[in-house]
């Protein structure tokens, strides 16, 4: 992981009299962005299950999840649900504690908690899609040395349109660069499926 901080000059370089904070704050906006638009950030994870009501916190810095894409329990391939999915499909499936029955789904309860569904314990192994949190201080090392010119337009971009002149507010640049950041979410997609051997271009619903 990398400091935020490290792409401050990718910001102050289309607004020079931005504060830092206000540069983080729209750096960590138009990474959420990017990473909501295409499914760039997977990270795996190996989880234990018990009867403890914290058990199942994913432990990613500075991240949240956006969807489970694979998940197993003790080898056992599980289905990613939501739980308004489970509330219709399977009701009370909250308030089940370990019957020994197969565990059949994984849903997110509440932001970074997954719980295994009927419950069982055992070890929860997931990969999942993140973006960066509300309050992250870092980013994954492939956002800044990858994508750091591009999400400096994007933040920037939202510095200069800032109804003030505290930022050296500048709406004619900053709509140029928000042009700029819109192509560049607009091709992401194929650009990342195409960098993924053997991958299909492929759409999926997020759950959370």
């Amino acid at each position: 992981m990398r400091d935020i901080d490290d792409l401050l000059p990718e910001v102050l370089i289309h607004a020079p009299n931005c504060a830092d904070p206000v540069a983080v704050r729209y750096l960590r906006e138009a990474a959420r962005q990017m990473c909501e638009k295409v499914d760039i950030w997977r990270e795996r994870n190996s989880i234990i299950i018990s009867n403890d009501e914290e058990s199942g916190l994913v432990a990613v810095p500075d991240a949240e999840i956006v969807r489970i894409e694979t998940a197993s329990l003790d080898g056992v391939p599980l289905t990613p649900q939501s739980p308004e999915w489970l509330d219709e499909n399977y009701p009370g499936w909250d308030d089940e504690v370990a019957t020994g029955a197969t565990s059949r789904f994984v849903t997110q309860i509440k932001p970074g908690v997954l719980q295994v569904v009927p419950f069982n314990v055992g070890t929860l192994k997931v990969r999942l899609i993140l973006k960066p949190s509300r309050d992250a201080l870092t980013f994954p090392d492939f956002l800044v040395e990858k994508y750091g010119t591009e999400l400096g337009k994007g933040a920037a971009a939202r510095v200069l349109m800032l109804p003030t002149d505290d930022t050296g507010s500048n709406p004619q640049m900053g709509t140029l660069l928000q042009s700029e950041f819109s192509a560049f979410l607009d091709t992401l997609p194929m650009k990342v499926a195409k960098g993924q051997q053997g991958a299909r271009v492929r759409t999926r619903g997020s759950y959370f």
